[in-house]
């Protein structure tokens, strides 16, 4: 029986056209909502819906590729106290750094990208190397 996936299940994809035997899809795949008949409908339906992610996913490398182009080189400067030593009294967060990073550089920062952003604990100039679609991308922080 041929079955297109409505999400990913291993080793099929979301999407997917596969042939599956008669008891697995009408007792497993189609009663959980995993898969569904592959009618033309259906397949015309999936289609266009793979349309819309494709799509979407180009939107979104682009804005990264823009989002790495903005960021590559930029100093962001961050006033906070420090004791004499130069540790900080309050470490700055990762959410901290990114909301700064937006002020300052008026861009968008992705979830994926917040969650990598360093915790600095010391006063001083850091250098900060993220991934960013496919390219490491460097720019400096200073305290």
């Amino acid at each position: 029986m041929n079955v297109i996936f409505l999400r990913a299940y291993p080793p099929y994809v979301a999407g997917q056209v596969a042939d599956v035997s008669a008891g697995y899809a009408q007792n497993f795949l189609i009663p959980k909502g995993i898969a569904k008949p592959a009618t033309e409908q259906a397949r015309a339906t999936a289609r266009a819906q793979a349309a819309i992610v494709e799509k979407r996913a180009a939107e979104q490398a682009k804005a990264l590729q823009e989002l790495a182009l903005v960021l590559q080189g930029a100093t962001v400067r961050i006033t906070v106290k420090a004791s004499p030593a130069g540790r900080l009294y309050a470490a700055l967060t990762p959410k901290v750094l990114a909301n700064n990073i937006e002020a300052q550089v008026h861009c968008v920062l992705p979830d994926d990208v917040r969650k990598r952003l360093p915790t600095l604990k010391t006063r001083g100039t850091h250098t900060v190397a993220l991934p960013i679609f496919e390219k490491q991308v460097t720019f400096t922080i200073e305290l």
